[in-house]
């Protein structure tokens, strides 16, 4: 990320501040965080590390700082700048050396207005810039599969990254609450390439998404959504490739495949379906039994999605929709206290062939190899602990769709756990304020 944008952004809420000191009820509040982490590629399904550069028993540790500034205008206009600055080592074992990479980058920068006089669960919120959303509130690891910031349709992948289970979205989002239960999202977000690896190109194209959510007092929570991605192309021709670049519906005799009279030809837009549901049993306990129990302990949770409802015949592996659908159910599993929780997840989708990430291309990479039978389960263990105010450990071990991550959040295009006896491990020392 450019410093000049990083120093206009502060710039801009320091004089914000400045011409409304004189208002009672302009406030700038920071909040942040630092962090060290280290994890371990235990096995993997590149051992010699001859596709990534890293083999097993590969050591990546992270340190990282972040200060955002959220200027409060009244109840009503927020205005928040987030940036971070990462440095993340890559330790290749004996005669392997380090790979190191040092970045500052920014993580939001949104202005919010919200209507009514319901400022909790306002009947209208307008939010509009670069911005973090969460819609799968129980989700810590896998899941949250509607936008392309964790999943693609054409080509598919499926993106994990350790204590980052939501997306992060340029564009603008309008929000309601209703009876205080019933929530609405309508977003129209411009797609972007965080880093080299997190949505495929072309950068800009424009998503339109809508999703509802629906809470029965703290016992059920139920949500949807739909997700008509790359809706707006900025270039039609590279989004759906044409003329010689045209990549031609085949099936698996290699014939034409004919839509309405007209070749059918691929294109890197989907229509994405979501839906997800947590149940919390506990809630049905006596009172005075209840009591022994966190507040997350004992819930389960499923979210699936459909990413892509389009069939494009079977040369390019897009002839089963079952493909591309996965499904994750979770339990927290109950800690009675000991931690704030702990979350057990389990994933399978149906793709067998390598979920590389495709740039400028709706094709799919379609060579699969001895693991291609075992890597449609995955799994994966998440805990947390608040140990003071201010101060809490969080650690994972699992299966999942882990990429290496640089210091500002490039992914690799290649998946490292693809065996059934494939996984690793991250544990992060975190204070924030």
């Amino acid at each position: 990320m450019n410093r000049k944008i990083l120093l206009f952004v502060y710039s801009a809420l320091f004089c914000f501040q400045m011409l409304f000191a004189a208002e009672s009820s302009i406030k700038i509040i920071p909040s942040g965080f630092a962090y060290y982490q280290i994890g371990q590629l235990v096995k993997t399904s590149d051992p010699e590390g001859l596709i990534t550069g890293l083999p097993d028993k590969s050591w990546d540790q992270h340190v990282n700082f972040r200060l955002a500034l959220e200027g409060v205008v009244g109840e009503r206009l927020r205005i928040i700048a987030g940036t971070e600055l990462g440095i993340a080592t890559f330790a290749k074992g004996a005669g392997g050396g380090n790979n190191v990479t040092t970045a500052i980058s920014l993580k939001e920068a949104q202005g919010i207005y919200t209507f009514g006089n319901n400022v909790k669960n306002p009947p209208l919120q307008i939010a509009l810039g670069y911005f973090p959303f969460k819609y799968n509130p129980q989700a810590t690891n896998m899941g949250e599969y509607l936008f392309s910031y964790r999943t693609g349709a054409y080509a598919p992948y499926i993106i994990n990254d350790f204590d980052n289970c939501k997306s992060r979205l340029l564009g603008l989002r309008v929000s309601s609450t209703l009876f205080e239960s019933f929530k609405n999202h309508l977003l129209f977000t411009s797609e972007m390439a965080v880093g080299s690896g997190k949505g495929n190109w072309p950068v800009g194209d424009y998503s339109l998404s809508y999703l509802a959510g629906y809470t029965v007092k703290n016992i059920l929570d139920i949500g949807a959504g739909i997700c008509l991605n790359r809706l707006v192309p900025i270039d039609p021709l590279q989004t759906t490739p044409s003329g010689y670049n045209a990549i031609i519906a085949k099936d698996e005799r290699d014939s034409v495949i004919m839509e309405n009279g007209d070749t059918l030809y691929l294109t890197m837009k989907a229509t994405k379906l979501m839906a997800r549901l947590s149940f919390d049993p506990k809630q049905f306990l006596p009172p005075g039994l209840l009591t022994i129990f966190g507040k997350e302990d004992g819930k389960l949770y499923t979210e699936t999605a459909i990413l892509g409802l389009k069939n494009y015949g079977a040369k390019y592996h897009y002839d089963d929709i079952t493909k591309r659908w996965p499904v994750m159910w979770g339990i927290n599993v109950p800690a009675f206290k000991l931690l704030d929780f702990l979350s057990l997840e389990m994933e399978y989708y149906g793709w067998k062939d390598n979920l590389t990430i495709a740039q400028g291309t709706p094709m799919s990479n379609t060579t699969q190899d001895e693991y291609s039978d075992e890597q449609t389960f995955r799994w994966s263990l998440f805990a947390q602990k608040t140990v003071i105010k201010g101060f809490c450990v969080k650690a994972l071990a699992g299966k999942d769709h882990f990429r290496t991550v640089d210091a500002g959040g490039s992914v690799t295009n290649e998946e490292l756990l693809r065996g059934h006896d494939n996984w690793h491990y991250n544990l992060r020392l975190m204070f924030q304020f």
